[in-house]
């Protein structure tokens, strides 16, 4: 990133589980992005206890719950999608 020069855009960069519709339940916000040896972690703040701080390495394996209604707004008010069908997920389940 600092090679690239976007290193300060990435630092206030949303971390999404793929699919975007997912909100990560105890993150506050991405403080810092590490590298070290090909692998990159996030230092985050948490939305509960602002005196910790969580590592993140696989984004995959995190807590999540789905955002609802306010992503698909933003998606439709930006232009950046239609809606083609309506899903209500009744549980999901993680292994």
């Amino acid at each position: 990133a600092e090679n690239l020069e976007v290193l300060d855009i990435l630092k206030n960069a949303c971390i999404l589980p793929h699919g975007g519709g997912y909100e990560l339940t105890d993150i506050e916000e991405v403080l810092d992005i590490l590298e070290y040896k090909y692998q990159r972690y996030f230092v985050t703040s948490l939305k509960a206890n602002t005196s910790r701080l969580k590592i993140i390495r696989n984004v995959g394996e995190l807590q999540f719950e789905y955002r609802g209604r306010d992503v698909v707004l933003k998606t439709l008010q930006l232009n950046l999608g239609d809606i083609i069908a309506r899903l209500n997920p009744l549980f999901s389940i993680k292994l």
